[in-house]
């Protein structure tokens, strides 16, 4: 960012303050509208009567030198002479020329407010295109220059579907709905603030030059690869029948022309927030100009929410290496179980199955001066085995003789003691389809457990804690990736034409990956832990 750069984005800060002055809830509705102002766009207010559309409008004509102002609130009997001019009876009656006396009206003015614009006739709208699109007004066969920079039509209504309105609506780039004030102490402000005398500030005001300075140097922002992407995703998606739950039910329509105007004022975003390429927060600006009605508007808004925390600062790729490496930790998890968890012998008695541990190779031993007990470790995670108990159960000891005797039928309750404990207590255990033994915990979910032996198992350092341990640098780029993200975030999340609630979803998205990646990690240390407790217990570790 420049010197120069910098300072026009403080000038249009103080542009929003001084415009916003004394307007309760309609700041986003003014920045808005100044930037469209800036970028020579057009802006459509929806709402109902009486919430300061008027006012919005006439707050633009501060922003320029030339504070030429037209103003007119259409009716079905609205003609073209009480919007263009009237006729001039003498060039017609000395040269027979059908000329318009346009000084003092919209072909002359900077900035134009058009209430209830969809009352008007179809002269009025029809010249309305062209005045728009060419900047030009045909006064009779002279083609005059309009030095409109802006023009705000507002409506109670949108245009019905089949009044022929369709094209010049296309046309009103950014569309914003304005509600009565929401907020209470907002309202009551309102009701008792006395009459305004001043407006906040002695902002500059742009003149004729800077204008067409800034025009050219807005068309030179570049459009980054990545914003493009998001961008055209976007299209597809909103062009796409969504029959999946979505809150887009039917595609929605946005013009070619549409995107092109839009991709300008994006431009603008940028530039007067200092900036010489157009970045992720800038593409918030696309909700309010590419919804078509109420219901689609309320669709955008949420999509648009959804689609930055799952797309901006590349989140998506994060969360999908966050998911694979959750895959990995679980895949490493569940085959220590399944492979390193005893599975029992078992034989056909008459129709039924019976169950036996190998009690040749148990490692039996004294505990709490009883003599042939085996111990036990959890293999699956720690857990509390009663309730009520806040201890979790890291290993058992069971009398090997009673276990025996319990456990033919695939399952048993037998007493024994969780780590350490002198007191015993009743343990509920069962034999999956695989023949592994499992520990039930006091919500009756199945612990998978290893009992301890002489014989040879496998080496849980080389098949297990190796390639947790490889895990870590996966991690650490993961980890990378969310810090550059951030940081990067962090640099462009101020930009003046973005409300602070779409800014932060963000934020919010961006932090929630760094909780997940932490999850990961206490997940993946607690399994180091049981791991090597494991290994210790079985002899293999120190």
């Amino acid at each position: 960012m420049t010197v120069l750069q910098n300072t026009i984005a403080d000038r249009i800060e103080a542009l929003i303050d001084q415009l916003s002055y004394g307007i309760y809830e309609r700041r986003d509705a003014i920045r808005l509208c100044l930037l469209a102002a800036l970028s020579g766009e057009s802006v459509f207010l929806l709402g109902p009567p009486g919430i300061a559309k008027s006012l919005i409008a006439k707050r633009m004509i501060k922003i320029f030198e030339d504070e030429s102002y037209f103003e007119y609130l259409m009716t079905r009997f609205s003609t073209p002479e009480e919007i263009f001019g009237p006729l001039s009876i003498k060039a017609l009656k000395d040269e027979g020329k059908y000329i318009r006396l346009t000084e003092g009206y919209l072909p002359k003015a900077k900035v134009v407010f058009l209430d209830e614009i969809w009352k008007a006739g179809p002269a009025i709208l029809n010249t309305l295109l062209t005045v728009i699109n060419e900047r030009t007004f045909h006064n009779g066969v002279e083609h005059e220059n309009v030095p409109m920079r802006v023009i705000v039509s507002a409506s109670n209504e949108l245009p019905g579907a089949d009044a022929g309105l369709e094209a010049l609506y296309d046309r009103m780039l950014l569309r914003l709905y304005l509600h009565p004030i929401q907020d209470k102490k907002n309202f009551k402000a309102m009701l008792v603030q006395k009459p305004l005398s001043r407006s906040a500030g002695n902002v500059k005001k742009v003149s004729n030059d800077e204008f067409d300075l800034w025009q050219k140097e807005i068309a030179e922002v570049n459009l980054s690869e990545h914003c493009f992407e998001l961008i055209y995703e976007l299209k597809l998606f909103l062009e796409q029948k969504n029959s999946s739950g979505s809150q887009i039910k039917e595609p929605v329509y946005v013009s070619d022309r549409r995107w092109k105007k839009s991709m300008k004022l994006l431009q603008a975003c940028a530039y007067f927030n200092g900036r010489s390429e157009v970045l992720e927060t800038d593409l918030f600006i696309l909700k309010d100009c590419i919804w078509h009605d109420l219901a689609s508007r309320d669709a955008i808004l949420e999509v648009i929410h959804d689609f930055a925390k799952r797309r901006f600062c590349d989140q998506d790729e994060v969360q999908s290496t966050i998911v694979q490496l959750n895959e990995k930790i679980s895949l490493l998890d569940n085959e220590f179980a399944n492979r390193f968890a005893t599975r029992l012998a078992s034989d056909m008695r008459l129709t039924k199955i019976r169950y036996k541990l190998n009690d040749q190779q148990v490692t039996t031993q004294v505990h709490n001066g009883l003599p042939n007990m085996c111990k036990i470790a959890l293999i699956g995670e720690y857990d509390i085995l009663e309730e009520g108990s806040q201890e979790k159960a890291q290993w058992l000891y069971l009398g090997l003789d009673d276990f025996q005797k319990q456990i033919k039928s695939g399952s048993c309750v037998v007493k024994g003691y969780v780590n350490d404990r002198i007191n015993g207590t009743w343990l509920n255990f069962t034999v999956d389809e695989n023949r592994h033994l499992h520990v039930q915990n006091f919500s009756n979910q199945a612990i998978p457990v290893a009992v301890l032996s002489s014989e040879a198992l496998l080496d849980i350092n080389e098949n297990w804690l190796l390639p947790l341990q490889a895990l870590d640098q996966e991690i650490q780029n993961i980890e990378s990736n969310i810090l550059k993200n951030q940081l990067e975030f962090s640099t462009m999340n101020k930009n003046i034409f973005v409300g602070n609630d779409f800014i932060e979803d963000v934020a919010k998205s961006l932090g929630a990956l760094t909780l997940e990646l932490n999850n990961i990690k206490e997940r993946k240390e607690a399994l180091k832990t049981r791991l090597s407790a494991t290994a210790k217990l079985f002899g293999q570790g120190s």
